[in-house]
């Protein structure tokens, strides 16, 4: 191998490492970033739903919350459904008929019970999705259900 062939293989091979760990970082940063934004939006979302759920609850008109929430399931597009749970956690409102069946997740909802907090799930894809799990309070700040939102994370799967 000439001096040559060394010089440039040793001068080229770190440049290429270098842009390449910078291009993966720079990728990381981006996902961080977009994944930070989609939790902002899905809370202020849920915040809002939360608030009209527990009035809801509060004046036990649970008939027309279904349809509502069925109703902004499909004009919002990106989530894909909202359950509503008692404290038992049985299945209360449901805005997908198809969401039925799927598993509840009792494990993190008891875990949002006890801790009286919400949190925010995540689990990379195709498709990934965000799940928002949250307790309901009644009038005197007892808890009265739980509420799951499970969100599309399509600006990360694009990205």
């Amino acid at each position: 191998m000439g001096l040559r062939l060394r010089v440039i293989l040793i001068l080229i091979v770190p440049t290429v490492l270098a842009v390449g760990a910078h291009g993966l970082l720079r990728l990381r940063q981006q996902e961080a970033w977009v994944l930070s934004e989609d939790r902002q939006d899905l809370q202020i979302t849920a915040r809002a739903i939360e608030l009209a759920l527990e009035n809801a609850l509060e004046a036990r008109q649970l008939a027309g919350v279904e349809q509502r929430l069925t109703d902004m399931v499909e004009q919002q597009g990106l989530i894909d459904r909202i359950r509503v749970f008692d404290p038992e956690l049985r299945p209360l409102v449901v805005s997908n008929r198809l969401a039925i069946g799927e598993a509840i997740p009792t494990a993190a909802l008891r875990q949002i019970l006890n801790a009286r907090r919400p949190e925010i799930f995540y689990q990379k894809g195709p498709p990934s999705y965000f799940y928002y799990l949250a307790p309901l309070y009644g009038p005197t700040g007892n808890v009265v259900g739980a509420i799951e939102i499970v969100r599309l994370a399509a600006a990360v799967d694009r990205r």
